[in-house]
């Protein structure tokens, strides 16, 4: 290393950087150092970034255009020096550099932004010119820099509204927007106390970094505690390190508030099964009949597979007969995920339903129909229109692929049979 190498100590960083510029002839030919050639004037960091600015002194035009910047850099060691002058001396990968695209202005100044680096680190760096035709290297001075502490602010929100199947997360995240580019965060839960990545879902928040941000998560269990809180999180040599906000516990709403009396053989849900109240526009979840699992997203009338079916038999291209009547058995979704006295709706009583006295609502911004469903007590659902449900009922078929579904479309009501294959949505029923 020549003796113009100077060591400093400034705020941090690893990384190097190379900015690669345009092509054009070349002044100098040789591969004769010229001392003094590349400073490095300044370097600002946060946690996980730095900024450094240098300049390359010295050459023609042709030459800074023709050739490579950027920074080399390794965490800090007394081998530092024999790595930088390793490359130097012609060494492409001497274990230290990372390539990444910079600025540069025309009076040979050059300015690179390092991400992902490890907070609270020193690092020795210099930056380096190497020209177009690798005949001639130059690097700076040694420095040293120190990443800043990671010190994230979080905020976990308390749950404002209760629901049945869903919930609504919310925080806030106070950081370098610079480091937020080199961060995941987000919320973990669970419905067990003392939450974190290891043993609650993650919940990533994938758009622009903002302070304040929140997330709805689904597929809630009815009148049950969870847990969750904020966290943001980095990799540090493939281990992700955490950082928590505070852990909130909230209860999802009863499914007694679930239960409408209308004066009918049973009890309706006011809700589809796994959805929240009624929104318009919303597609429900969608279940295969017999299925206890749900296929959210997806338009309900689409049809899977036969083969993806679970009551079907490839091998023999037949279904399986799970019985003619699966409300409240083994079968029945609504009662393997609410329990209790909740089931499917037979065919009997779907009609018992669609007989009753039924208005419209409409909604304002989209034109999709909502029925307000009332009993002959004067309560009421109220039921999305052309969102077909599944009743509990199998048709008399022998090939036992079809069963009974039901659905309120525009002016009229439903009652139809339909592949078993299909995913439709299930409003429960509660026996008394």
């Amino acid at each position: 290393m020549s003796d113009n190498l100077i060591y400093k100590s400034l705020a941090g960083l690893m990384v190097l950087a190379a900015f690669a510029l345009f092509s054009c002839d070349e002044k100098e030919s040789g591969g004769v150092s010229v001392p003094d050639t590349v400073e490095t004037e300044n370097a600002v960091t946060t946690a996980m970034t730095a900024t450094i600015t240098g300049k390359l002194n010295g050459m023609s035009v042709s030459e800074f255009s023709d050739g490579i910047k950027g920074v080399l850099y390794m965490p800090s060691s007394d081998k530092s020096e024999t790595v930088f002058q390793s490359w130097k001396d012609g060494d492409d990968n001497p274990g230290c550099s990372v390539f990444k695209q910079g600025k540069y202005k025309t009076d040979g100044t050059v300015t690179a932004v390092l991400e992902n680096l490890t907070p609270d680190t020193e690092y020795d760096y210099c930056l380096f010119f190497r020209s177009g035709d690798r005949k001639r290297r130059e690097i700076s001075g040694i420095q040293k820099m120190k990443t800043a502490p990671f010190n994230p602010e979080l905020v976990t929100n308390q749950v404002s509204e209760k629901r049945y199947f869903d919930a609504v997360l919310s925080g806030t995240l106070t950081i370098s927007s610079n480091d937020a580019a080199s961060c995941k965060y987000g919320f973990v839960y669970s419905d067990n106390e003392g939450v974190d990545a290891s043993s609650g879902t993650t919940v990533n928040i994938n758009q622009a970094y903002s302070p304040e941000f929140s997330s709805t998560i689904s597929n809630l269990t009815p009148a049950k505690d969870y847990y969750y809180r904020t966290f943001v999180s980095y990799s540090n040599n493939g281990t992700g390190i955490y950082t928590y906000g505070p852990e909130v516990k909230f209860t999802t709403k009863s499914l007694d508030e679930m239960a409408v009396d209308m004066g009918l053989s049973v009890k309706w849900a006011n809700c589809d099964l796994g959805d929240q109240d009624i929104e318009f526009g919303r597609i429900s979840i969608g279940y295969c009949w017999g299925h206890l699992y749900s296929i959210k997203g997806r338009d309900v009338y689409h049809k899977i597979d036969r083969t993806d079916y679970q009551y079907y038999q490839s091998s023999t291209g037949t279904f399986i007969d799970i019985g003619s009547e699966i409300s409240g058995t083994k079968y029945d979704a609504a009662k393997a995920i609410l329990g209790g006295k909740w089931r499917m709706p037979t065919k009997q009583e779907a009609e018992e339903l669609t007989g009753c006295r039924i208005s419209k609502e409409i909604e304002q911004d989209g034109g999709r129909v909502a029925f307000v469903v009332t009993g002959p007590n004067g309560n009421s659902i109220t039921i999305n229109d052309t969102r077909p449900m599944w009743t509990g009922t199998a048709c008399d078929d022998n090939e036992k692929a079809w069963a009974f579904m039901w659905l309120f479309e525009n002016s009229f009501q439903l009652i139809d049979y339909y592949t078993r294959v299909g995913e439709m949505a299930i409003r429960p029923v509660c026996d008394y």
